[in-house]
Formats: structure tokens, sequence, C-alpha cells
């Protein structure tokens, strides 16, 4: 049953450190750069299967995000000493929705809700599902401050 919780840690600790306004790609968050990358491609949901060691996505920005995120998970999985391959799946998904603004956006920034789950299995058949909801705006460079390299 511990392990059972620390596995539950460990995803939840992935999916707050994806949210979070430190997810960093190419200086920008990255939740907003997924964001304009879902808007240009007519609103598709986004995953990244943690599991996979090679890339399901064609789209170099996606890839990034998804290869930071199985480090992450490896990383954290080996220092609570369990297998490398206690998870067969990890997928975290990306949803945004339009059709709900921010209450307090600004006529010329408008922010979209947006749900992030990660779903697992262990190699048990144990399943585990976390979500965190935020808001967000796609990505524009002349709206934003890019962060500098280290």
């Amino acid at each position: 049953m511990a392990a059972n919780k620390e596995l539950h840690g460990i995803l939840n600790d992935v999916l707050s450190s994806f949210v979070s306004r430190n997810n960093n790609l190419d200086g920008y968050w990255a939740i907003g750069k997924l964001h304009a990358l879902s808007v240009s491609q007519e609103g598709f949901d986004i995953s990244l299967d943690l599991v996979k060691t090679r890339a399901a996505s064609s789209h170099q920005d996606i890839e990034t995000v998804r290869e930071t995120y199985h480090t992450l998970l490896v990383r954290l999985v080996k220092n609570r000493e369990f297998s490398e391959r206690v998870f067969v799946l990890v997928v975290i998904t990306l949803m945004f929705d339009a059709s709900v603004d921010s209450p307090n956006a600004s006529s010329n920034v408008s922010k979209s809700k947006f749900l992030a789950s990660i779903v697992a299995m262990d190699t048990h058949g144990g399943w585990y599902k976390h979500s965190i909801s935020g808001w967000s705006r796609p990505h524009n460079p002349q709206l934003e401050t890019r962060r500098s390299p280290g």
C-alpha cells in the first residue's frame, strides 16, 4: 500500500511540474506554446506518452516536452528505488477549452481553460489518474518576455 501512495506521489509531482510556470520551452511557458500549437491545428488535444522512448509526434515542441517529462519520470521512479519499468503506461493529456474564457481576461488577451491529466498503469494492473486545471493563452512572443537561458 505504501508503494501505491509513492507511485501516486510520483505522478502528481510530474503533472504539477508539467503545468508549472517553470515548465520552460525555448524561454517561454510550455503550456502557452502547446496552446498555440493546439489552436493552429484546430484545437486538437495534446498527448504525451512518457513510457515510450521514441517520438510519437512529428512536432518538435511536443517531442521536446515529452522527452523532458519522460526523463523526469524515470529520475523520480529511480530516486524512490522502483524499477524503471514500474509503469507500463503513462500519458499526459492536455486539453484547451476555448469556449470558456477567463472571467478576468482583458479584451486584448483572451485566456482559455485548460485541463492537464496524467493516466498511468503499473505492472500489477493498478490505475492512477490525476488532473489539474488552469488558465492559459496561446503563446504570443509580442506579448511575452522570453526567459533568458540559465
